[in-house]
C-alpha cells in the first residue's frame, strides 16, 4: 500500500511442523493464489518461526560400590533429570564388551532437576572376581551412560587350617582349605606373632601367595612351617585377600606343640673381646658357657691360634684346645676359660670351632689385638710460678716394656741442653727471676727413651723491698730495715736527703755518638732496661730524616752487647762501623717493642717517619748536636735525673 503504512496485520498460523529435530538446515517457500488485480505488488512482510525447545539430556554419574561382599554389593550413582522423564538403570558384568546384565535402579523413574541417587542391590556373585558397572538414564530411547566402575567382591571366609601333622622339635606340615576362593586368591599364614615366609621360617610381615604357590613352593606338598623351638606350643591361621588387596580376618587358630629335642645339638654363649694387648703377655681369663644335649660323642674346642682353653679359670696350664665328654645324660655344660697370648703386632680376630658329638658344628667369636706400644710422655702445664720457683708437671702412661726411669727435666735452653733431672710433679726452687725456662715429661722403657712436648715459663720480676722503720739512730748513724725479698742475693741501700723518685719501667735511649773530627769511629747508641721491665721485642731501628724512611740494621736486645747493671738498671749498647749512623741535618732513632714505639728521637732537626715502628710519628728533636769538629770520643747523653741531655 503505497502513500501509508497498516498498522495492523491479521496473524496467519500455520500447522506446525515436525521431525526437524537436530537438523542443519530447514527452507520455506511461499506461493499466491487467487489475485483480484492482474497489476500491484504481492508482499510478505514479518514473517515469524516459532520452535519448541527440545529437553536437555540427563547427567548421569557412577558412584562407588558399598556393602561388599563375597557373593554380593550394591551398586550406586546418581542422576540429574534436567526436567525431563529418565528411566534409571545399572549395566553389569565382568565385562564391559559388553555388560552381561541390567538392573533397574531404585527409584527406576527420576524426573525433575538436581541429582538423584539411585541404587541396585546385586547377588549371587563369585568371591574375589572383578566385577564392572555404570548408571543408565534413559530418555525416550536416548541412552546416558555414567562412567565405568571396576571392583572386586570379598574372598571367602574363613579360611580354615587343618591340624597339623608331621611334627618334628622344629618343624611342622599342615594344609588349609581356601573356601571355594578362586585359584588366583592369596593368602598369609600367622604362627605365633609372627608370619610363615616363603622359604618356610618365620618374618616379621605376612608374606602372600596363592593357595597352589603355598602347596609347591619351597618344595611340593604340603606348607611346611621350620626354624621353631623345641617343646614350644604355636598358634596357627590362615587370612585372605582379594584383587583389590582387601583382607580378611583370620580364620580360627589351631594348635601345635613341637616336640622336645633329642637331636644332638650344641649351643654357647659369646666371648668378650680382649682388646688390645702387649706382645709376649697373658691376659686374664674370659669365659663363655657352652651346653651340649643329646650328644653321641665327645665334643672338641679350638683350637684358634693366639688363645688357649681350659674348663678351670685357675689352671696354670691352659691348652691350645679342649676334648669333652658327655655326662651320664649324654649332655655337656661347661664354663669354657679362654686367654689371649698375642706373639706379634697384628689382629687375633676369628672363630672359635666347636665341633662333634653328632651335633652341627658351632662357632664362638674371639677377637683380640697385640700391641707393642712404648710408653708415652705428656708434659703438663706449670703452674705456681714466683719469681724463684715454680710447679711443672707430667703424665706417663706405660707401654708395653718395663718403664725404668721416669720425671721431668727443666733448663734455661730450649734444646734442653744442660737440663737438670727431678721427680714428677716437682716443685722447681732456686730460680732466677724474670727468666725464661724450659721444661718437659721423660721416660725410659725397653724401646728407650720418650719425651713430652718442651714447654716454658717465664720467672716473675723481684719484688721491691719493703722498707721497716730505722733503728739504733745516732748522731751521724741509724740502722736500716727491710723485708727480706724471695731470691735476691744482694741489696743496695740508697740514702737521701730528699724525698726518692719512683723508678721508670720502661726502657729509653741513654746516650748515642755520630760525628766528629776524626774518621767517625765508635759510633754507638746506648738504651738502659729497667730491670723491672716486663716486654718483649725490644728494637732499636735508624732512621733517615730525608724522606723519613728506616736505614741500617735494626737490632733486637739480644743482638746488642749487655753492660753493666747498675742497681735496677741494665745498659745495652749498639756500636756500629765507621759512618754507621748517618750524621743527621736531620736523622734519628726509634725504640719499639710489642706493644709500640717507646720513643722517636732526632738530631738536627725533626721529621716524620714514613714506614717502620714510628710510622707517622713525628720524632722529638734533640737541642744538641754533633759536628766534624766534635773531639773524638766524646757523646750526647742524658744527665742529671735523667731528664736532660
Amino acid at each position: 500500500n503505497v502513500g501509508s503504512i497498516a498498522t495492523s496485520f491479521s496473524v496467519k498460523t500455520l500447522a506446525a511442523t515436525t521431525g526437524l529435530d537436530n537438523i542443519a538446515n530447514a527452507f520455506v517457500r511461499f506461493s499466491g493464489t487467487g489475485a483480484s488485480a492482474s497489476a500491484g505488488n504481492n508482499r510478505l512482510d514479518n514473517i515469524q518461526f516459532r520452535a519448541t525447545a527440545l529437553p536437555t539430556g540427563p547427567v548421569v554419574t557412577t558412584s562407588a560400590p558399598t556393602g561388599l561382599t563375597s557373593s554380593s554389593v550394591e551398586l550406586n550413582g546418581t542422576i540429574d533429570a534436567n526436567g525431563s522423564s529418565v528411566d534409571g538403570s545399572f549395566d553389569f558384568g565382568t565385562s564391559t564388551s559388553p555388560y552381561s546384565n541390567s538392573y533397574v535402579s531404585t527409584p527406576g523413574v527420576i524426573t525433575g532437576t538436581g541429582a538423584t541417587a539411585v541404587s541396585a542391590s546385586v547377588g549371587g556373585l563369585n568371591p574375589n572376581e572383578q566385577y564392572n558397572f555404570r548408571a543408565v538414564g534413559n530418555v525416550s530411547s536416548v541412552i546416558t551412560n555414567g562412567s565405568n566402575v571396576a571392583f572386586y567382591t570379598l574372598a571367602n571366609d574363613p579360611i580354615i587350617a587343618d591340624e597339623a601333622v608331621v611334627v618334628t622339635s622344629t618343624s611342622f606340615e599342615f594344609n588349609f582349605n581356601g573356601s571355594g576362593n578362586p585359584f588366583n586368591t592369596e593368602y598369609a599364614i600367622k604362627v605365633g606373632s609372627s608370619f610363615l615366609q616363603s622359604n618356610g621360617t618365620l618374618g616379621a610381615t605376612p608374606f602372600w601367595r596363592t593357595e597352589l604357590d603355598w602347596q609347591i613352593q619351597p618344595v611340593p606338598g604340603l606348607i611346611t612351617v621350620s626354624g621353631l623351638t623345641p617343646n614350644t606350643t604355636y598358634l596357627y591361621a590362615v587370612k585372605a585377600r582379594n584383587g583389590d588387596g582387601v583382607e580378611t580376618a583370620f580364620g580360627p587358630d589351631q594348635t601345635v606343640t613341637t616336640l622336645p629335642n633329642t637331636s644332638p645339638s650344641l649351643e654357647a654363649d659369646p666371648l668378650t673381646g680382649f682388646g688390645s694387648v702387649c706382645t709376649g703377655v697373658t691376659t686374664t681369663a674370659g669365659s663363655f658357657g657352652l651346653l651340649g644335649e643329646f650328644l653321641t660323642g665327645d665334643v672338641t674346642v679350638g683350637p684358634l691360634d693366639g688363645f688357649s682353653f681350659s674348663t678351670t679359670e685357675a689352671n696354670p696350664s691352659y691348652s691350645s684346645s679342649l676334648t669333652l665328654s658327655p655326662d651320664a645324660n649324654d649332655e655337656i655344660l661347661e664354663v669354657i676359660y679362654v686367654k689371649f697370648s698375642p706373639t706379634l703386632v697384628q689382629s687375633y680376630d676369628g672363630a672359635i670351632l666347636i665341633s662333634g658329638g653328632g651335633a652341627s658344628n658351632i662357632t664362638v667369636a674371639a677377637t683380640g689385638t697385640g700391641i707393642d706400644d712404648a710408653v708415652d710422655a705428656e708434659t703438663g702445664v706449670s703452674s705456681s710460678v714466683t719469681s724463684t720457683s715454680a710447679t711443672i708437671t707430667g703424665t706417663i702412661t706405660p707401654g708395653c716394656s718395663t718403664v725404668s726411669s721416669s720425671g721431668l727435666e727443666y733448663s734455661t735452653s730450649n734444646d734442653m741442653s744442660g737440663s737438670i733431672q727431678v721427680s714428677n710433679p716437682a716443685t722447681l726452687t732456686g730460680l732466677e727471676p724474670n727468666t725464661q725456662y724450659f721444661y718437659r715429661a721423660y721416660a725410659i722403657d725397653g724401646t728407650g727413651t720418650v719425651n713430652g712436648t718442651v714447654l716454658n715459663f717465664t720467672t716473675l720480676q723481684l719484688s721491691a723491698p719493703l722498707a721497716l722503720e730505722e733503728s739504733d739512730v745516732e748522731a751521724t748513724s741509724f740502722v736500716a730495715n727491710w723485708e727480706a725479698v724471695d731470691g735476691a742475693d744482694a741489696y743496695r741501700l740508697d740514702v737521701s736527703t730528699s724525698p726518692f723518685t719512683t723508678i721508670s719501667s720502661t726502657p729509653w735511649i741513654n746516650e748515642f755518638h755520630y760525628d766528629d773530627l776524626g774518621a767517625d769511629g765508635n759510633e754507638f747508641v746506648e738504651i738502659v732496661v729497667p730491670t723491672s721491665y716486663a716486654g718483649t721485642g725490644l728494637t732499636l731501628t735508624f732512621y733517615n730524616g730525608s724522606g723519613g724512611g728506616t736505614y741500617g740494621t735494626s737490632y733486637t736486645l739480644g743482638s746488642m752487647v749487655e753492660g753493666e747493671t747498675n742497681g735496677n738498671f741494665t745498659f745495652y749498647s749498639v756500636t756500629t762501623a765507621a759512618d754507621g749512623v748517618q750524621n743527621g741535618a736531620p736523622d734519628g732513632f726509634a725504640l719499639s717493642d710489642s706493644s709500640g714505639l717507646i720513643s722517636f728521637l732526632s738530631y738536627e732537626g725533626s721529621f716524620t717517619a714514613t714506614n717502620g715502628p714510628a710510622s707517622g710519628q713525628t720524632s722529638t728533636a734533640i737541642s744538641i748536636s754533633e759536628t766534624n769538629t766534635t773531639p773524638e770520643n766524646s757523646s750526647i747523653h742524658l744527665v742529671g735525673s735523667g731528664s736532660s741531655s
